[in-house]
């Protein structure tokens, strides 16, 4: 059968359903964990449909300390992803390779990004129910795909324009959230803790940093705020410039550069917040 689920004709499909779920067949064939990864296979063909066979077949698999192959753990996948349903399964699928010990770096680099896309969908669902936990997947997903991109740079994979992509799309939504919010310092503590984490390149954030100190000027800010985002502000100019997770140097002089500046702005509308009103007299 050919690597991709979505390449089989329907006959072939039920023909091959048909062998797997066959009653005769021995039960030292039906326990076998490879044949359950095949049956599981199998399974994806048919979509949403059979996808609690698919699970009960690549668990039992699982549960007996197989390692499937890869392609077959990405047909699962994409059943999963095409469901519509944005559960934990796709995230399981993405950390059991991850975790794995026979998958090949390229694989693992791939479920990297799956694993990042998949926490940004669960994080679209949950962003209006659940905005707490929405921003936390956001985060976890940005953080991802910014490790992505440095695996498939350092690679000279063609997947880094797509990895750096998602990166700086996923920052724009998560820091242009956090930097309109009566907290918008915290855009600068997610941006440090990815600085300090120095598993990713953080070039992608470049536009993403620039439109959220857009937006918390456009704020009207109390001191108190003001206070607490020009100290955040000053401290991840620290990391950043020490930083080692940056590609470009030029993109690491910007991204500096319009963050001191960020800083100075603040501090002259501190100055006018402080200066006392002038009472006019009649």
């Amino acid at each position: 059968m050919p690597a991709r689920y979505q390449t089989h004709q329907p006959d072939r499909a039920n023909e091959a359903y048909r062998l797997v779920s066959d009653k005769n067949l021995p039960p030292f064939v039906t326990e076998d964990p490879f044949f359950k990864t095949i049956f599981g296979y199998v399974c994806t063909c048919f979509g949403q449909s059979r996808l609690p066979e698919v699970r009960a077949a690549f668990e039992y698999a699982f549960n007996m300390k197989f390692e499937p192959e890869y392609r077959y753990l990405r047909a699962w996948f994409h059943a999963e992803r095409g469901s519509g349903v944005n559960d934990d399964w796709c995230l399981r699928i993405s950390d059991f390779v991850l975790q794995g010990k026979r998958y090949e770096e390229r694989e693992k680099m791939e479920m990297i990004g799956r694993k990042a896309t998949s926490l940004y969908a669960r994080a679209q669902e949950r962003l209006i129910t659940d905005s707490s936990d929405a921003l936390k997947d956001l985060a976890e997903a940005l953080r991802l795909h910014l490790r992505a991109y440095r695996l498939y740079c350092v690679a000279a994979d063609i997947r880094a324009e797509n990895s750096e992509r998602y990166g700086r799309n996923t920052g724009f939504q998560l820091f242009n959230t956090l930097a309109r919010s009566t907290v918008p310092w915290e855009f600068l503590e997610v941006l440090e803790g990815l600085a300090r984490i120095t598993d990713g390149y953080i070039d992608p954030l470049e536009d993403p940093v620039n439109e959220a100190i857009e937006h918390v000027l456009r704020n009207s800010l109390k001191l108190e705020a003001l206070s607490r985002t020009r100290q955040r502000t000053r401290t991840v100019v620290d990391v950043l410039t020490n930083g080692s997770n940056w590609l470009s140097s030029s993109v690491k002089e910007r991204v500096t550069s319009r963050l001191k500046r960020f800083d100075k702005e603040l501090e002259e509308r501190a100055k006018t917040l402080r200066q006392p009103a002038v009472v006019v007299s009649r």
